[in-house]
């Protein structure tokens, strides 16, 4: 899965983890929790399937982060966002992603 030290293989595998935080949320009663990563499955969905940019899910990363910064419990599903961060934005975005060219914003 981690190559060169990336949180996820691809695309897909970032967008089914996105996915699955989700429901894992939603199975744990944390349901405002599921309401704000809910945005960022969906642009990480589109970015798969659609061919949706770079920039919508780092914005919604953005979002989903700010609203879960004074969230007690929240830790995992923050690190979660920072992974989708550096995924789209570090070394090797480029090359292991769907093909987008990163163009250096990181939003």
């Amino acid at each position: 899965m981690e190559e060169e030290g990336r949180a996820f293989a691809d695309d897909t595998e970032l967008a089914e983890m996105a996915s699955l935080g989700v429901r894992l949320a939603v199975d744990a009663g944390r349901g405002a929790i599921a309401s704000v990563l809910q945005p960022v499955a969906r642009a990480a969905w589109a970015r798969v399937e659609d061919g949706g940019d770079d920039g919508e899910l780092l914005e919604e990363c953005a979002r989903a982060h700010a609203a879960l910064r004074m969230r007690v419990g929240a830790t995992g599903e923050r690190r979660f966002l920072s992974s989708v961060v550096a995924h789209l934005t570090g070394p090797g975005a480029a090359r292991a992603g769907s093909g987008h060219k990163i163009d250096g914003d990181r939003g």
